[in-house]
């Protein structure tokens, strides 16, 4: 990528020319090389990655290979406590900062391996269990206990990066359980090649996400919603054509009320409600919750009447306030 010619070098050398300090065969000659490096540099950089792996194979010496790098590590080692079964954060960006966040809520150990110095030395003042360093190189791994570590999780978003830390993980410590994040469900495959053992797209959960989101404007029952996003994760991402989505056979009810929730629950095999009228159940008197439709094979019977009986499997729309409407989910899906 160096080895491309920079523009500035163009106005040094307009320079120069206008002060004698080269004369015009040397500035046509500077000017031939300049174009040719622009030539060259596009090929250059598309075979570097592969020069690079043939020549990480040879046996360089540890200087040669990792420079100062490895004494500075070697000398901290002292300093940093010894983490063991621990969580390895590759990435500090919004993801990893999740990840912290959540790993010190749990109580779980942890440390960060960030490239952006910046944020590593900020990070740091704070008390952070971060450093800097390229994911990718055995000494930077063996710094951040990769032996030891039980979780990693590589939360960057470039997929030749992830790759290619994904590759020196698992050649370092193949036992560890590697989580990648990726873009794109075409990504997932060449991963899990390598040894990823989860590959979470972004693609595949921001559709997830809007489809469920979808399917609850549509009032198509919570539960009916969370068995879909199962099946498609169980099927490791394969395609959300592939999942068997409820019929929608009615559409959204009209804005909700300031305060008032509009749910529809769908009633568990063996929940006590099963098999009683809605007049027996008395929402409205005992949690003041009005039932205002219910689906059954399909077909909706709004504004059911109190001698409606409510069998297993039926969807029953409700309205009320958020509090009673969490303690009629729990009745219609609890099973005795």
């Amino acid at each position: 990528i160096l080895a491309q010619i920079g523009e500035f070098s163009f106005v040094l050398c307009t320079v120069c020319l206008s002060n004698q300090v080269l004369s015009p065969t040397q500035a046509g000659l500077f000017l031939s090389a300049s174009t040719l490096s622009m030539l060259v540099a596009p090929f250059l950089i598309a075979r570097a990655p592969s020069w690079a792996a043939r020549a990480e194979i040879l046996p360089w010496p540890t200087m040669i290979r990792q420079g100062f790098l490895a004494k500075m590590l070697a000398g901290s080692e002292e300093k940093r406590p010894k983490l063991v079964n621990h969580l390895l954060i590759v990435g500090y960006g919004p993801v990893g900062r999740n990840l912290a966040r959540a790993a010190r809520i749990g109580g779980i150990p942890y440390c960060i391996v960030e490239m952006n110095p910046s944020t590593v030395a900020s990070e740091k003042k704070r008390g952070e269990n971060i450093f800097f360093g390229d994911a990718s190189q055995p000494s930077i791994l063996k710094h951040a206990n990769i032996d030891s570590a039980r979780v990693v999780v590589i939360s960057l978003a470039d997929p030749s990066t992830v790759r290619h830390i994904t590759a020196a993980v698992k050649a370092q410590a193949p036992g560890v359980h590697l989580i990648a994040r990726t873009r794109f469900v075409s990504e997932m495959e060449p991963l899990a090649r390598m040894g990823a053992d989860e590959v979470v797209p972004e693609e595949l959960e921001t559709s997830i996400e809007i489809f469920s989101r979808v399917l609850s404007k549509y009032l198509v029952p919570k539960e009916d919603v969370d068995r879909v996003v199962d099946e498609i994760r169980a099927e490791g991402y394969k395609s959300l054509s592939a999942a068997n989505v409820p019929a929608l056979s009615w559409c959204d009810i009209a804005e909700a009320l300031p305060g008032v929730e509009i749910r529809s629950f769908r009633v568990s095999t063996g929940s006590p409600v099963a098999g009683q009228s809605i007049e027996n159940l008395g929402l409205r008197k005992k949690f003041g919750v009005t039932v205002l439709a219910m689906g059954r094979e399909g077909v909706l019977v709004p504004n059911p009447g109190p001698e409606t009986v409510v069998n297993a499997g039926d969807q029953v729309v409700l309205m009320g306030a958020i509090e009673p409407m969490r303690q009629v989910h729990a009745l219609f899906t609890h099973t005795s």
